[in-house]
């Protein structure tokens, strides 16, 4: 049951190209299994950093809305401390200004009812040697009658200055008076 060395190459042949093209498919199958070995981490890789591009997108969003929003409230507070400060800087010289003035009107009477003392005091001077005066020419009467070379004086000189005083008085009580 030999078989003849012709047959048996072609067999051998038929068997190599069998195992030669078992060999190649095998090939091509662990290539492409290769293939789809490598491909499937750089398509999971690709997936990866698209959803990390996407995440860092969505952060980076979201983080400059909360900073627009806190810079935001941040002026809207330095805007009302603002308006307090001015509200209140505007007080203070209102009641700074009403105080200079009552202080002035203070002042202003002070010197006004210290002018009015002075006159007083020299009204009352004035009429306290008026009096004196007055008390003096009472209690002297009529002075002596000498020779008209010893006494410079007449008579008439005397009522004069009688008059005078007089007049003198009234003024300064009616001085005293207004």
């Amino acid at each position: 049951t030999h078989m003849s060395g012709a047959t048996a190459q072609l067999v051998a042949g038929a068997v190599a190209n069998v195992i030669a093209g078992t060999a190649s498919s095998v090939a091509a199958q662990s290539i492409q299994r290769g293939q789809a070995v490598h491909q499937e981490p750089l398509q999971q890789a690709a997936e990866l950093h698209q959803d990390a591009v996407g995440q860092s997108s969505m952060l980076w969003a979201e983080s400059f809305a909360q900073a627009e929003s806190m810079h935001r409230e941040g002026m809207e507070q330095a805007w009302r401390q603002h308006e307090h400060g001015t509200r209140h800087s505007q007080l203070q010289h209102r009641e700074s200004t009403s105080l200079a003035r009552r202080a002035e009107a203070r002042e202003a009477t002070r010197d006004l009812l210290s002018l009015q003392t002075s006159q007083v005091n020299s009204l009352m001077v004035c009429n306290a040697l008026l009096v004196s005066c007055g008390f003096a020419m009472l209690i002297e009467g009529v002075p002596p009658a000498f020779s008209a070379a010893d006494q410079p004086w007449s008579h008439s000189t005397w009522l004069a200055l009688c008059r005078a005083y007089t007049a003198f008085l009234g003024a300064a009580v009616s001085l005293g008076i207004g």
